[in-house]
């Protein structure tokens, strides 16, 4: 199918690997595949065939075989460490639609909620300490945290109560947790920071997709409203994109270092050819971490946070010339200047210490976006509404 140039070769394959999924024997089929196949493109058809199985609601899979499936999936990925990286991404994403499937399953004389061991099944893959099987559990959190929140074509069948019931069990359960994990992952980069170079490849895939997972996180829908953000980021939900964060999670952003790490990546990382949005990310965080609900924090505490996200932005804006020069970036900066105005009144901007020369700096790069051509259009609309 993917090697063959011989176009009547190619339909005759395409045409058996797409009844593949319509065999009885399909998840023992497609288990063999895997086992025995030593073409990645044989391994891939097996696992992306595994999940559309699964994924059709008309398709009724027992409980325990669901389970089995899903260890079998983790085990495979964790004794095939040199797996090419789309049979790696199309195996976490099998695990993570089993897991979504049967978050509220239980087997019969077994253990209650089996599925929900995830967290701490990926998690013997981080502490392993081996850079690749750490990069798969980052992934698959990731993934994992996306494929929850974001509707897909089998959860339209679903009640929209059950879909609820869904993110907030997850939220309550596990996130916090992957989101404490991320941040951990975070802190051990930062404390590396100037011996990472474009040349560590593996690890700048680990930091890339850690940021992904933290960023996921805090895109999540906590509220359970059905609703999802595309990742990265959406400029059409500016307006609307307040995080509804639980006030559990307060305490974490109360204290600047965890506010500041994302100013430090932000302005520490190298840019990688492989992760072209490694040092937008950080700034997406803090876009998130801006859009905070207020009501989360005390009228005293609220202050501590605009501080560590106005000395950040100022340290930034001090060194525009060399932190601001890629227009992604540009862009993303931008959001959070204006995520800022939106999220903080003008009387608590003027009570922190830097404000004058912050609003200054923020004034100029306001007159200097107007004077270029280079920055887009759209990140200049970002950026007058703050010093008005």
């Amino acid at each position: 199918l993917y090697t063959t140039s011989n176009q009547s070769t190619r339909i005759q394959a395409e045409e058996t690997c797409s009844r593949l999924i319509d065999r009885s024997d399909c998840i023992a089929t497609c288990k063999a595949l895997l086992e025995r196949a030593n073409s990645c493109y044989s391994q891939y058809i097996a696992a992306s065939t595994l999940t559309r199985f699964i994924s059709n609601r008309d398709t009724v899979v027992h409980v325990s075989l669901r389970l089995q499936l899903r260890n079998f999936a983790l085990n495979y990925l964790a004794t095939q460490p040199n797996l090419q990286a789309i049979v790696q991404q199309a195996l976490i994403g099998l695990i993570c639609r089993l897991t979504k499937i049967g978050w509220f399953d239980s087997v019969e004389n077994g253990p209650e909620y089996p599925f929900r061991d995830i967290f701490d099944s990926v998690k013997n893959f981080i502490q392993s300490g081996q850079i690749q099987p750490v990069l798969v559990g980052v992934k698959l959190l990731s993934s994992l945290v996306s494929e929850i929140y974001q509707s897909t074509e089998s959860d339209l069948a679903r009640a929209t109560f059950f879909v609820r019931k869904l993110l907030v069990s997850f939220r309550d359960l596990v996130l916090f947790q992957i989101f404490q994990l991320g941040l951990d992952l975070l802190h051990q980069t930062d404390a590396n920071l100037k011996n990472l170079t474009t040349n560590d490849a593996d690890q700048l895939q680990v930091v890339y997709h850690t940021l992904n997972m933290v960023y996921s996180c805090l895109n999540y829908d906590f509220i359970g409203t059905g609703s999802s953000y595309s990742e990265g980021g959406n400029c059409a939900s500016d307006d609307m994109g307040t995080v509804q964060l639980p006030a559990n999670w307060r305490p974490i952003f109360l204290e600047s270092n965890n506010v500041d790490l994302f100013f430090r990546l932000f302005a520490g990382l190298p840019q990688a050819p492989t992760c072209s949005n490694l040092r937008v990310l950080p700034l997406s965080c803090l876009v998130q971490i801006t859009s905070i609900r207020r009501t989360l924090f005390t009228n005293e505490e609220r202050p501590t946070l605009l501080a560590s996200l106005m000395m950040g932005c100022l340290e930034v804006l001090r060194r525009r010339e060399s932190l601001l020069c890629e227009p992604t970036v540009y862009h993303e900066f931008c959001r959070l200047l204006s995520r800022m105005k939106v999220s903080f009144q003008v009387s608590e901007f003027v009570q922190i210490s830097c404000y004058s020369e912050f609003i200054k700096l923020v004034a100029d790069l306001t007159t200097h976006s107007l004077y270029v051509s280079q920055p887009s259009i759209f990140s200049c609309n970002f950026l007058p509404c703050l010093t008005l």
